[in-house]
């Protein structure tokens, strides 16, 4: 299959531009900045999925369910639980929208005069931004459900419901492809088979996902998309950035390493709600300038879910999950209509009601130990007090909310939603939790730094006043949002981001290529079972301390069975007072097992790195395991030559010697892990299993 995303040791030191964060904000500012010319990567914590590779069944769902505190976590349903507001999100090469229902709705203008946007923007709503919203859905093709089709049982229930109670139903846009199949910038996409899984994960590639919209426009014009890059913050130095991360997942934590960074001389900061405010209040507290409003006025976007149980008539609410899909009973794409109550005299009392589906992984949806049976879902978008609180506690992100309960729609929207199921002769089951999926605000756009973290352009203010900016530092997704949207939000941080990406290449004198994409074929492999592990040595090197953390990936584990000689790919950083004052990065590391060195077998690295200074070493080590020696010792000594450069050629600065302590290896060994798609447990333990039987015969464990 087709893939986007590169290996993490593939990551350069420095690029023009960093994009961290690759949902709807991410996707846009990598497209628009890769059309413009600019040399950029994007940086994305999660995984990349492809079709057949998002949950189907419960205790697949169960896996990839992180309830995160800290930015490290990986799993496609990122799960931040509060005291008063749980919010959920998604992981990976495109963000939420792999996982939310694709309703490209518009907010009501009046949502724009709102005093809270700052007055550039409330001015120019029908010129700027409007353009946005339109190259936003130019890039989304958003559509209603077509007449053609089967229609969904939800979809006559809730257009039953609203026609008993007197509200105004109306088709959702939504970007979902029905049309025949057809290829979109180098990805083959299919029409939708009317599943209902929509927000486990698209197994059938018919959502217009920011991963088969944008990020492959990015990918064509020369973008380099990077997976599992945990960004942790981002630190000044001189007229450009230092993006601080770490490789998420792979247990650097255990040995105290320092975070790995690259360099860049623009930063968009794209990583969500969540994640970009976790981002930048860990980079105020490294000491960055920023505004002390950071972290305030989170909005649930008025979310709240609410079911039935028992309707009259079948709903065929439940997706189709890994059961045998029958065509004549479509469930629909998971939201499809929504009864509309905006308009009201007060902004602050409009809702809209969507008809929903519970994907088939979670077909047994219990509410406090209740089966649903016949269930009816909805989803329910209005407005909020936007007085939540994000914050750092011990290094996690901590939500505090405490009226969250207490805004208008508190109990006029669930004594509504009761009357829609009520009329179709079922029953009222509330949610027994409080959560959002819009999450909105933390990084809200103002005037200046007293009232909010960017400005109307998504620049981020220098300082705790004033008006001053970092030019080079953006932020564009839903944190900047300053209030509530009435609507699904994922239109509307599109279209700021394109706004704010237009005002940035007119500032920078740069040019927008427009026109359909290039025909880049996209790199075709199927992420083969592999084994990653990390380690540390510890020595001297021409009289100073040296330390190294590496994490070493082997990506095609059935191929270095066949030939253990070949090289792996090696990340990490370097700790050597000698040479910099900070940790140095390595990039392009490579280490060969298995190789002979000096007549017998042993192990060889060679690594770049990089200081956060910019200057670049070269460093070779190699350990030589003997017939007649002592393994142990072998295998945990490193003699190293450090060169001046980026390679063997340049001038030897000096030699030394490491050593792997007997905890660094307990602890090595306790990070080492099967790496690919989809695998089950007792394929994790075989892959490992044959990881040991390779190394034996390479010689480097004795005959296996």
């Amino acid at each position: 299959m087709p893939r986007l995303s590169r290996p993490i040791e593939c990551l350069r030191p420095y690029y023009q531009a960093v994009v961290i964060g690759s949902g709807h904000g991410g996707g846009v500012a990598a497209t628009r900045l890769a059309r413009a010319g600019v040399e950029v990567a994007v940086l994305e914590r999660g995984r990349e999925f492809l079709p057949g590779d998002f949950p189907a069944a419960e205790a697949a769902v169960r896996s990839e369910l992180r309830e995160a505190t800290t930015s490290a976590a990986v799993g496609l349903f990122d799960l931040r639980r509060g005291a008063d507001m749980h919010v959920l999100v998604g992981c990976g090469l495109g963000g939420t929208s792999l996982i939310d229902a694709s309703v490209c709705l518009r907010p009501e203008p009046r949502v724009f005069a709102d005093p809270r946007w700052p007055a550039a923007l409330r001015e120019e709503q029908d010129s700027r931004l409007a353009a946005g919203f339109r190259r936003a859905e130019a890039m989304l093709r958003p559509t209603t459900y077509p007449e053609g089709l089967p229609q969904p049982a939800k979809l006559r229930t809730l257009l039953r419901a609203g026609a008993a109670l007197g509200m105004h139903a109306r088709s959702l846009p939504i970007a979902v492809n029905f049309s025949e199949d057809r290829e979109v910038a180098g990805l083959r996409q299919q029409a939708c088979k009317l599943c209902g899984d929509c927000v486990t994960g698209c197994n059938h590639d018919a959502k217009n996902t920011v991963a088969a919209t944008y990020l492959p426009d990015a990918h064509a014009h020369g973008a380099e998309l990077f997976t599992q890059v945990a960004v942790r913050r981002l630190e000044r130095l001189g007229s450009g950035w230092l993006v601080h991360y770490d490789c998420a997942g792979a247990g650097r934590e255990r040995f105290g390493a320092p975070d790995m960074v690259v360099r860049a001389d623009l930063v968009i900061i794209a990583a969500g709600t969540l994640g970009t405010t976790e981002i930048l209040l860990r980079s105020r507290a490294a000491g960055l300038g920023l505004s002390a409003r950071l972290g305030e006025r989170l909005s649930g976007n008025g979310n709240r879910l609410g079911f039935g149980r028992d309707q009259q008539e079948p709903v065929d609410a439940v997706g189709w999950g890994d059961r045998p899909y029958t065509p004549d009973t479509p469930v629909g794409p998971t939201l499809t209509a929504m009864l509309d109550a905006r308009g009201q005299a007060r902004l602050e009392d409009d809702f809209i009601i969507q008809d929903g589906a519970i994907p088939g992984a979670l077909g047994q949806w219990t509410i406090a130990g209740e089966v649903l049976r016949n269930p009816a879902a909805f989803l329910v978008t209005g407005h909020d007090n936007c007085d939540g609180v994000m914050s750092l506690v011990d290094d996690a992100l901590q939500i505090v909310w405490p009226e969250a309960e207490r805004g208008s729609e508190a109990t006029r929207i669930p004594s509504t939603l009761a009357r829609v199921v009520e009329s179709q002769g079922g029953t009222f089951v509330a949610e027994p939790w409080r959560m959002t999926v819009n999450p909105l605000g933390g990084c809200v756009m103002a005037e200046d730094a007293t009232n909010g973290v960017v400005d109307h352009r998504g620049r981020v203010f220098a300082g705790e006043a004033g008006t001053d900016v970092y030019e080079d530092l953006l932020v564009c997704d839903g944190s900047i949002v300053p209030r509530s949207l009435g609507a699904n939000p994922l239109l509307t941080i599109c279209a700021l981001a394109e706004r704010n990406l237009e005002l940035l290449a007119e500032a920078r004198g740069w040019t927008i290529a427009e026109g359909p994409a290039p025909a880049r074929p996209l790199p075709i492999h199927d992420e083969p079972t592999g084994v990653c592990f990390s380690e540390a040595m510890r020595g001297h090197f021409a009289g100073s301390p040296i330390e190294c953390v590496l994490t070493v990936f082997i990506r095609d584990l059935a191929r270095f069975c066949r030939a253990p000689g070949q090289a792996a790919g090696v990340i990490g950083t370097v700790r050597a007072p000698a040479l910099s004052a900070g940790p140095l990065t390595i990039s392009a590391g490579r280490r060969n097992l298995g190789a002979v060195v000096d007549g017998a077998r042993g192990l060889r690295d060679r690594l770049r790195l990089h200081s956060r200074e910019g200057k670049t070493y070269y460093l070779e080590g190699h350990r030589i395991v003997r017939e007649d020696g002592d393994r142990w010792r072998d295998l945990t000594t490193v003699v190293c030559t450090l060169h001046e450069g980026d390679g063997p050629e340049g001038a030897v600065l000096g030699t030394g010697v490491m050593h792997m302590q007997r905890n660094d290896l307990r602890a090595a060994l306790e990070t080492l892990q099967a790496t690919g798609a989809q695998l089950t447990a007792a394929e994790r333990a075989a892959a490992l299993a044959s990881f040991g039987e390779c190394l034996g015969y390479a010689g480097l464990f004795g005959a296996a």
